[in-house]
């Protein structure tokens, strides 16, 4: 596409050429001819049995649902008892998705259009999978169940993690008036278990040196913020860094959605708490509270998953200010957006500011219709502002 035009200084002539997004075509090869019939006999075991079973998250319901189909129908394998589970909640095509280990996200903007997956090989694809009414309406339930929280008009935004044997599924749903005219949701896989610094090096997302550097603070109990654009690898390089820390330490982690894995045998002192999500009111003034409450906890070092808005800036920083040693995440393009977005928007006093020492910039990059995550820059605190350690 050729955009042409003239300025008061020069002309310009712009050719932009993008290729189109390939298509990704998914056909479960697994499925018997007896499989529909399957699928409402396992329906029906499960409303008969459920009776008599304490209510579960969606985790559980898809393994009480597959140990079911294995010992009461003719399923051939694990495999296919958890496929012919998915289905029986209405989210097979799902399944379908995120059974491809190299597929990380999946998203969708209109009920009817087809979803759009990235994959770690092929990129952005468009995949014969259509979002469908059925499929939202699985979706909206489990979330709202798993959550303890509703998606309505007045909180058209709810964000949750859902556990399943295909790994953690982040997901962030929209309904209107916050979208145009259909629901639309975003779905990532997290990583089943944590990416160390050492892994980070390797994929090229921090150099050895940046790395260091912020484990030989972290292990000094610095204040750090780690700010970038969403799917930036914020909370990935976070959990790497706190994986670094003193496992004697009391660690408190507050997110609204489980992305940060610590494991408790390696770190016995480490506990968590729900943040609930940006919503209506009654869930910011929550938000608040929590954030608030951490220094009654004791903690020795603290993560707190997306600053997302004044309110959680400003009891943040008041915490740090107060004697509260930790890491936060953000969103940011850069440092004087950051900066101004903290002293114009947020109204934070300058000498807040103080209780933060380093900053760190995360971004993406696009290449052909690959993403690839990086950091970018490190900041550290001095007299004169922050300055930069590191940059690209």
């Amino acid at each position: 596409m050729a955009i042409q035009g003239r300025s008061k200084v020069f002309k310009y002539n712009i050719i932009r050429e993008f290729n189109p997004l390939p298509k990704f075509e998914i056909n479960w090869k697994d499925k018997s001819k007896n499989w529909e019939t399957n699928k409402v006999s396992l329906q029906s075991l499960y409303l008969n049995n459920r009776g008599n079973q304490s209510p579960r998250d969606f985790e559980h319901t898809i393994l009480y649902l597959a140990n079911l189909a294995l010992s009461n129908l003719k399923v051939e394998n694990r495999s296919q008892a958890f496929a012919l589970a998915w289905d029986a909640v209405s989210l097979f095509d799902i399944y379908q998705l995120f059974n491809d280990k190299l597929v990380t996200e999946a998203f969708c903007n209109e009920i009817g259009s087809p979803i759009v997956i990235t994959h770690r090989e092929h990129g952005r694809c468009i995949t014969n999978i259509l979002f469908t009414q059925e499929m939202w309406d699985s979706l909206r339930i489990r979330s709202e169940y798993d959550s303890g929280l509703s998606i309505n008009a007045i909180s058209p935004a709810l964000k949750v993690t859902l556990a399943s044997d295909l790994g953690n599924l982040r997901i962030s749903m929209q309904i209107p008036p916050l979208t145009p005219k259909s629901p639309s949701f975003n779905m990532r896989r997290l990583p089943s278990e944590p990416i160390s610094i050492a892994m980070l090096v390797s994929d090229k997302q921090i150099p050895q040196a940046w790395g260091d550097y912020l484990v030989v603070n972290l292990h000094q109990r610095k204040n750090i913020i780690i700010a970038g654009e969403p799917g930036s690898g914020k909370t990935t390089l976070a959990n790497a860094l706190l994986l670094q820390s003193n496992p004697h330490w009391r660690i408190i982690i507050m997110e609204d959605a489980r992305e940060v894995i610590i494991n408790t045998e390696d770190f016995p002192m480490a506990t968590r708490f729900f943040m609930p999500g940006v919503g209506d009111d009654d869930r910011m003034s929550k938000r608040s509270n929590e954030i608030a409450r951490l220094l009654h906890r004791s903690p020795d070092y603290v993560f707190l998953g997306e600053l997302q808005n004044d309110q959680d800036t400003k009891v943040a920083f008041e915490g740090f200010a107060a004697g509260i040693k930790g890491m936060a995440t953000t969103h940011s393009a850069d440092i004087d957006r950051l900066l101004s977005r903290w002293m114009d928007s947020h109204k934070l006093a300058s000498g807040l500011l103080q209780a933060i020492d380093i900053i760190v910039l995360t971004d993406k990059i696009y290449s052909s219709n690959q993403v690839i995550m990086r950091t970018k820059a490190i900041y550290e605190k001095t007299g004169d502002g922050f300055q930069v350690r590191y940059s690209e």
